[in-house]
């Protein structure tokens, strides 16, 4: 069995309805998973790079890189529905049968151009530097998240968080969002929680202008506006 360090699962399904093809849709003269292939290549803290995907078509794309998964992602665990705990639990057994075994999973999303292969050193290093299980990359939000209201059936307005509606925004306790761009856990605690996001997980803080988790049309022309101005 080979004990091995570092492990990143870019996952990569097809099926995406908001964009289709949206992994490897065109982002600026490359398809966008080659962004993020070759972030984890070149910050080099990686023993094993593998596209998670139920699609040949997308596998393909590592071809450039030599890094063509050997096995695909079941069908089953790649639906709109479909978690990423389960998707991992495939891929380390998987691994697994290989004789291959990590001391750590990095996710990293196909649709986040804006990442820099610093991220994921500098991120590594925090997960390195503590007690804690994992380390999800994070922003802010524009809005105080406090002040966020829903509309009832009736049509009327709601507050979401009706004991802090009123108070002051320096009264506000400080909240992250996650972005969509990169995810370190500890193989040890995500086989016990079974979660990429288990207990003491920490944050690690991107700014804004690199920050755009891509659902839909406007994200994507939103990076591309960001990516222009690097």
């Amino acid at each position: 069995m080979d004990n091995l360090k570092n492990l990143a699962i870019i996952p990569a399904r097809s099926g995406s309805k908001r964009i289709p093809k949206k992994n490897i849709k065109d982002f600026l003269g490359k398809p966008i998973i080659e962004y993020t292939i070759k972030h984890a290549i070149d910050s080099g803290v990686f023993d094993e790079i593998h596209i998670s995907t139920d699609s040949e078509e997308i596998a393909n794309y590592g071809k450039k890189f030599d890094l063509v998964p050997n096995f695909l992602r079941k069908k089953n665990i790649s639906l709109d529905s479909s978690s990423l705990n389960d998707v991992i639990k495939f891929v380390l057994e998987k691994f697994n049968n290989q004789k291959k075994k990590f001391e750590n999973i990095c996710l990293l999303w196909a649709t986040n151009p804006l990442r820099k292969p610093e991220d994921i050193i500098d991120s590594l290093k925090l997960l390195n530097s503590g007690k804690m299980n994992a380390i999800v990359a994070v922003s802010g939000y524009d809005l105080p998240v406090q002040c966020s209201m829903i509309q009832k059936k009736n049509n009327y307005l709601k507050p979401l968080f009706p004991k802090d509606f009123w108070k002051t925004s320096s009264e506000f306790p400080k909240v992250f969002c996650d972005i969509g761009s990169l995810a370190w856990v500890k193989t040890k605690a995500f086989n016990k929680y079974e979660n990429w996001f288990p207990p003491k997980t920490s944050p690690f803080y991107i700014e804004k202008e690199r920050a755009v988790d891509i659902d839909n049309l406007n994200d994507w022309k939103l990076a591309e506006y960001y990516f222009k101005k690097k």
